[in-house]
């Protein structure tokens, strides 16, 4: 009898004030460097975040390595990134031709052949992964500026107990 049954409850899964960061690991000197928090994690977000980055160092040469997220592929990633080298070629159209036809094309125009391949180098999540759980673990799960807080002062710390 279907009366006699308990009703079948969907799983709920609910969001806490989840925060994106977007952090530099400076691989010389080991420092992050330029972090952005937000609420978000948007190619307006990242390409805000480059362009702070940059800034920091307008003159300098940088060499960022990302993974294959469609944010580091974007059509305004790649006009910055043609605007900040002054390089002069017709970037094409978004969706139609050129270097910004397709997320393919973009990454290609991104991508430096001679890099060290991302998983060579000591990864952002790993870096980040302890300290964040740690401070985590220890605070107020509704409490998200808090934990922003506690995990960027984790990222920051040069105290090595921490990394």
């Amino acid at each position: 009898d279907a009366s006699r049954r308990p009703q079948a409850v969907e799983f709920e899964y609910t969001r806490h004030g989840t925060q994106a960061l977007i952090a530099n690991f400076e691989v010389a000197t080991g420092q992050i460097l330029a972090p952005s928090i937000g609420d978000t994690r948007t190619e307006a977000d990242f390409l805000a975040h480059l362009t702070a980055t940059v800034d920091t160092d307008p003159q300098g040469e940088w060499i960022f390595i990302c993974d294959q997220l469609n944010i580091h592929q974007s059509a305004s990633l790649v006009e910055f990134v043609a605007q900040r080298c002054e390089i002069k070629t017709d970037l094409g159209h978004k969706g139609q031709d050129g270097i910004l036809k397709s997320m393919a094309s973009r990454a290609a125009f991104l991508q430096d052949s001679h890099a060290p391949h991302p998983l060579r180098l000591y990864p952002q999540a790993l870096l980040l992964a302890q300290p964040s759980r740690d401070l985590v673990r220890h605070s107020d799960p509704t409490a998200t500026q808090a934990r922003t807080v506690l995990i960027y002062r984790g990222a920051q710390s040069t105290d090595p107990r921490i990394r």
